[in-house]
C-alpha cells in the first residue's frame, strides 16, 4: 500500500506540472491555483464531514451542522461543547 501512494503522488504532481503547462495561456496562474485548490478542498471535506459526523446529534445533518458552525461556536446548537 505505501508504494502505490507513492506512485499516486508521483502521478498526481506530475499530472499537476503538465496541466499548468497546458493551461497557462488560458487563465492566469492565480486562477489555476485557486481552482486546483478548492477541487482539492472538496474532494477532501467529504470524507472528514462524514468522519465527524459521529460527533453530531441524532437526527442532524453533517451539511446544516457545517454551515452553522461556519458562522462562529455560538451558532452551532448542534455541536457538541468542549
Amino acid at each position: 500500500m505505501p508504494y502505490l501512494l507513492l506512485v499516486l503522488t508521483t502521478l498526481f504532481w506530475s499530472g499537476n506540472f503538465v496541466l499548468s503547462r497546458g493551461m497557462h495561456a488560458e487563465m492566469p496562474p492565480v486562477a489555476l491555483a485557486l481552482w486546483r485548490w478548492l477541487l482539492a478542498l472538496a474532494i477532501l471535506l467529504r470524507p472528514s464531514v462524514r468522519r465527524q459526523a459521529g460527533w453530531l446529534a441524532p437526527g442532524t445533518s453533517p451539511q446544516k451542522a457545517a454551515r452553522e458552525y461556519a458562522t462562529g461556536p455560538e451558532a452551532c446548537p448542534y455541536c457538541p461543547r468542549r
